[in-house]
């Protein structure tokens, strides 16, 4: 998932990198045009300078190492989409849950799923369950919705990624479900579960929410806490092509103002379709 404080830190440095670069060159040049007659009176500075010229390749090196680095940290990545998105997004989890301005932020979430191809993300994740994931078609390039962006300045650090492959009926979660229907979605009053809770309770709250199971029981197993309503709604591009899902979910069965997310949803789709196509 995209950090935007790592990608600020990133064009910083990238930004500190050019500028040694832009040091290197001219230093560089200049050492390279002098001559033994310039520095006659100077005979320890010759030494240094004519050593300097029978090395001068790895000054070269160095400055291109520099500036290739320099131009990859600074790239912007289209930071300004993601950060319109982000704006978007925190306004988006103000207005479509309420309850969020007296809780943790945590609990009330707007997530944006971009779908791709191809993830070794589920392989890398449970190396242990492969013989299972490839028996169930769930291959790398299956088709699955990775999330990229998330309100809020927490939770930023997930590995959920949910299978949508091209049999829609076996897409997973509210993203999948969402993803497959191509429209807005919602589960609501989702039983509460605990890590004490018992398997027919974990297996209902599977079938409501459209998780496997064995999903649910690692949330469960690992003290996560799992929601109790989601919203889910389909994004596309300017051009009208599918691009992912947007999820909101709370910890509250009545978190989600559903009313007021699909207005606030009508006002942004436009400005975010169009940013999309550059993303």
């Amino acid at each position: 998932m995209l950090d935007l404080d790592r990608v600020n830190t990133r064009q910083k440095w990238g930004s500190r990198t050019l500028w040694w670069a832009e040091v290197v060159w001219p230093v560089l040049g200049a050492l390279l045009i002098f001559n033994e007659k310039m520095l006659a009176q100077y005979p320890a500075l010759t030494e240094v300078i004519k050593t300097i010229k029978q090395h001068a390749i790895w000054g070269f090196v160095v400055y291109f190492s520099l500036l290739i680095v320099g131009k990859l940290l600074i790239r912007k990545g289209r930071t300004v989409c993601w950060k319109t998105l982000q704006a978007q997004l925190d306004t988006l989890q103000q207005i479509a849950c309420p309850e969020q301005a007296a809780d943790l932020t945590d609990n009330h979430r707007v997530t944006l799923f971009r779908w791709q191809r191809f993830s070794w993300r589920p392989l890398l994740t449970h190396p242990k369950r492969w013989p299972q994931l490839l028996k169930k078609g769930k291959h790398p390039w299956s088709g699955w919705l990775k999330p990229v962006l998330r309100s809020g300045h927490t939770s930023k650090n997930t590995k959920t990624i949910f299978w949508a492959p091209d049999d829609s009926r076996q897409a997973e979660g509210m993203a999948g479900y969402c993803w497959a229907t191509g429209r807005a979605e919602r589960f609501d009053a989702l039983p509460p579960l605990t890590k004490t809770s018992n398997n027919d309770n974990r297996q209902k709250y599977s079938e409501r929410a459209n998780m496997p199971i064995a999903m649910v029981d690692r949330y469960l197993d690992r003290g996560r806490p799992l929601p109790r309503s989601l919203l889910g709604m389909s994004v596309k591009t300017s051009r009208y092509k599918a691009w992912g899902v947007l999820v909101i979910d709370s910890q509250s069965p009545g978190g989600i103002d559903y009313a007021q997310a699909d207005n606030a949803f009508i006002v942004i789709a436009s400005p975010l379709s169009v940013m999309l196509e550059e993303l």
